[in-house]
């Protein structure tokens, strides 16, 4: 899954803003759950995890986040060289089928995490979701639940998926309790 390299290069692309929620968590304004993944790979010792807020950056950035709101995911420029500069490309949330085809024309492996919601009833929509769960390496989700219904509506081999157990930052939740008795 990996390129052959000391040090594998893993972007993550959120969702949303991370410079500050990352400042909150590490300032324990925040549980690390807002975060989870990041910390993991983090963790790892020949992995060097980055991540980059250039998508809700400047003019474009903008129109690009309010696209998003309407289910289309783009990604910029900046994104697609971040992309070809990493060994691994995580995108948690949405499905994206540019950064699905920007990954596949670069060879560059695509995990989606935490993406699986309703499954779309959009004829479109629905055509896309199988492009990027079929470019995808792996699909990281919460439910097994989710994983078999995905599975079997998109006739996609249930091993591709990966469930993971949800976890919350208990020394977060304990330094709130003991502020507010």
């Amino acid at each position: 899954m990996l390129k052959n390299s000391k040090k594998k290069r893993v972007t993550i692309f959120f969702p949303h803003e991370i410079s500050s929620l990352r400042k909150e968590v590490y300032d324990k304004k925040s549980p690390k759950e807002r975060l989870y993944g990041f910390y993991e790979l983090e963790n790892i010792d020949n992995v060097v995890v980055s991540y980059t807020d250039e998508r809700f950056e400047n003019y474009s950035g903008k129109i690009i986040n309010w696209l998003r709101a309407y289910g289309i995911n783009l990604i910029s420029i900046s994104c697609v060289r971040k992309i070809a500069s990493s060994d691994v490309v995580v995108f948690k949330d949405d499905f994206s089928l540019m950064a699905s085809f920007v990954c596949h024309i670069l060879r560059v492996p695509i995990i989606y995490y935490d993406s699986l919601f309703g499954i779309p009833n959009n004829k479109i929509k629905k055509t896309i979701v199988k492009y990027c769960i079929s470019r995808c390496e792996k699909i990281v989700c919460y439910s097994r639940q989710q994983a078999v219904a995905y599975s079997k509506f998109f006739s996609i081999p249930l091993g591709k998926f990966v469930t993971i157990d949800f976890a919350l930052d208990p020394d977060f939740y304990k330094l709130k309790s003991q502020k507010n008795p």
